[in-house]
């Protein structure tokens, strides 16, 4: 009966610690079943970077969460269709309606596509009108996903494992700069 209870305890304390993780935080879910947290492979974070990968739901939401090389997130993404910005803006929101909930401005990143950045840090992602051209977007071009990143904690990340960098930084402990 006692352990039956120190059960309950653990369920539930993993159930209530479970919440999207923000860029920069080292992510270590104590109890990955209870929260949905399982390995993906890796994901595509820019024309010409992936990063290790795992799989996260949080409220019946699925989000795919990147790790740089400190175990950090540095990359969060999602197209669960009943996700919504911290603006109302949702999977198939027209850019009509991003420019209307206050979008910024467009940006064209090639390799990866059209996407503007949103007030709250996501930036929504959007189809072209011909498949074969990311480089024109209209008013009624949709939003196929929502992203996060932070490509310089990435590219920090990365130097600090380099051979030689603890050497040279003896403030970094390697427990720090573990893979």
């Amino acid at each position: 009966m006692r352990y039956a209870a120190l059960l309950i305890i653990f369920v539930l304390s993993c159930q209530k610690a479970s919440a999207l993780p923000e860029l920069g935080s080292y992510f270590n879910s104590p109890c990955p079943k209870v929260v949905g947290f399982e390995p993906l492979g890796r994901v595509l974070v820019s024309p010409s970077e992936s990063l290790p990968s795992k799989r996260f739901k949080e409220n019946g939401q699925i989000f795919v969460l990147g790790f740089d090389a400190l175990n950090r997130v540095a990359y969060i993404e999602t197209a669960d269709p009943s996700f919504r910005s911290p603006e109302g803006i949702a999977v198939g929101s027209t850019l009509k309606q991003v420019d209307q909930a206050g979008g910024l401005h467009s940006v064209l990143e090639a390799g990866w596509g059209h996407y503007l950045p949103l007030p709250s840090g996501w930036s929504a992602v959007f189809e072209s009108p011909k498949r074969s051209d990311s480089r024109h977007i209209t008013r009624n071009s949709r939003v196929l996903w929502f992203f996060k990143r932070n490509i310089s904690l990435i590219h920090e990340a990365y130097a600090k494992t380099r051979p030689g960098y603890l050497e040279k930084n003896p403030g970094v402990t390697q427990t720090e700069c573990a893979l």
